[in-house]
């Protein structure tokens, strides 16, 4: 849904927002299409159509080639960030993070596969 949202131009942050609460603050089950319909929906998105396109040729080819850009990255797993080429992983690393980002560290050279 979120690419779908992306590729029409819609707030695409604003409904993964929607939809974390959703899974993390509300116990609702992402893997069911009338859950994700109904937090679009209050959201203000039209969920029924998110959905619809979210299954279409274009979306999926979108969502397949990212998925191989952030497999490429080093993201394995979410939330991941990567600045400088250095992946950081899981929430209780944003610290490391905001370290980097202010220029207090230097990246570290991750090992190239074999």
């Amino acid at each position: 849904m979120a690419v779908a949202a992306v590729m029409g131009g819609l707030d695409a942050a604003a409904l993964a927002r929607a939809l974390m609460r959703g899974v993390w603050a509300e116990d609702r089950n992402i893997g069911d299409d009338g859950d994700l319909a109904a937090i679009a929906d209050a959201a203000g998105f039209d969920g029924a159509g998110l959905l619809a396109e979210a299954g279409s040729a274009a979306v999926q080819d979108r969502y397949r080639a990212k998925t191989e850009q952030a497999k490429d990255a080093g993201v394995f797993g979410a939330p991941t960030y990567v600045w400088r080429g250095e992946p950081f992983w899981g929430q209780d690393r944003l610290d490391f993070l905001a370290r980097a980002l202010a220029g207090e560290t230097e990246p570290i050279a991750l090992p190239e596969e074999a």
